[in-house]
């Protein structure tokens, strides 16, 4: 018998288009973390691989993508999700459970909305 699949990643027709031309205002590195802070109080914190234009990044790479505003938002059938941005960047999330992850979780701390991205 097959292990049951968990899946954590945001469904495909999740509702993320209130980070639609959000400007991308600050981003924080820690060790395990990062987190992008847009206007509006909207943070997204990073707990994992993510790529940037298809590749591979270490989180201080991010801070390339401050100033610039949010052109589309997409998820996919396997819990990634991409940003990408007016000046024709794509940020990806990816799943470390499936190929790719976004929690559905959201909440409000310190009035900053968060899409946290918990991994296992």
């Amino acid at each position: 018998m097959a292990a049951e699949y968990k899946k954590y990643g945001l469904a495909k027709d999740n509702d993320l288009t209130f980070l639609l031309r959000k400007r991308l205002e600050t981003v924080d590195i820690s060790e395990y973390q990062a987190q992008l802070h847009f206007e509006d109080s909207i943070c997204i914190s990073i707990e994992g691989e993510c790529k940037l234009d298809k590749k591979a990044i270490n989180y201080a790479e991010l801070r390339q993508l401050a100033g610039s505003s949010v052109s589309e938002v997409t998820s996919q059938d396997e819990g990634a999700t991409n940003v990408f941005f007016a000046d024709g960047k794509r940020l990806s999330i990816l799943d470390s459970n499936s190929p790719n992850f976004l929690s559905n979780n959201r909440s409000r701390h310190n009035d900053c909305r968060l899409i946290p991205m918990l991994f296992s």
